[in-house]
């Protein structure tokens, strides 16, 4: 689907999610869908059509 090219922490210490680098572009995966990261690879809880089309069926997933 695509590359991590970050992994955002709050200040707090928090997970925030992951900036994925996609063909259809950069994307913001929310921390809620990123159900594990593991051995370089990451697994979300959404589809790769919502991470490309992002805001549809209203999902945390948005364009940067």
């Amino acid at each position: 689907m695509g590359e991590v090219q970050r992994v955002l922490v709050l200040e707090t210490g928090g997970f925030d999610g992951v900036v994925v680098r996609t063909g259809a572009g950069r994307r913001f995966i929310d921390a809620p869908e990123v159900r594990r990261i593991s051995g370089g690879a990451v697994t979300l809880g959404i589809t790769a059509a919502d991470v490309e089309s992002p805001g549809a069926g209203g999902r945390r997933t948005y364009g940067l």
